[in-house]
């Protein structure tokens, strides 16, 4: 079975967060540490170790993954080298098994609730990974992860402000400084 019709990474991204905001310092998705290679989804938790999750949601795509030099790391972590203390696949429910996993990695299972693929996911456990490093995340990835959030948000809202002024599909209020230069009457964006 290849994927569910209707569940993508970002839903998937979505659920582990969900799982983990309470006890983490920062998680980011679609990350490349400095040390590292790019996360689908890389998370920094409270206690300063990190978990990466890479998402798969067909089985050709996770066969492909084993050809990332990342996997010859993940085998044989060197102490003095970055490698995440934990490492998981999520992947849809009953996509692979236990047994396809590595021993150096974990396995989630995402399961759509009741019946809606591109609606809330539930997380299982299938496979705990084990911890592969004892390094924790330094200060400077950390902090870099912080900037790359930062300017996330702001490409994301300038485009988002990009496709309405695009559409002309809204109007804005006083009292939203700075958005789409609102100013102290109502606006409405019409070219």
């Amino acid at each position: 079975m290849d994927g569910v019709a209707g569940m993508t990474e970002r839903n998937i991204q979505r659920a582990l967060y969900w799982r983990h905001r309470g006890g983490c310092q920062i998680m980011l998705p679609n990350y490349t540490p400095f040390v590292w290679q790019e996360c689908d989804l890389f998370i920094v938790l409270k206690s300063g170790y990190s978990i990466e999750y890479e998402i798969k949601l067909s089985a050709a795509d996770f066969r492909a993954d084993f050809r990332k030099s990342k996997h010859d790391v993940l085998r044989n972590p060197v102490a003095t080298r970055f490698v995440p203390t934990r490492f998981f696949y999520a992947v849809p429910e009953g996509l692979v098994s236990v047994d396809d996993i590595p021993e150096y990695a974990g396995l989630v299972y995402c399961r759509s609730l009741k019946n809606r693929p591109a609606g809330p996911l539930r997380i299982d456990v299938a496979r705990e990974a084990p911890r592969l490093g004892k390094v924790k995340v330094n200060d400077r990835i950390v902090t870099h992860m912080k900037g790359a959030a930062y300017y996330r948000f702001w490409n994301e809202r300038f485009r988002y402000e990009d496709h309405v002024r695009a559409t002309k599909q809204v109007a804005v209020f006083a009292g939203s400084p700075g958005f789409l230069g609102a100013s102290d009457e109502t606006q409405t964006y019409s070219q």
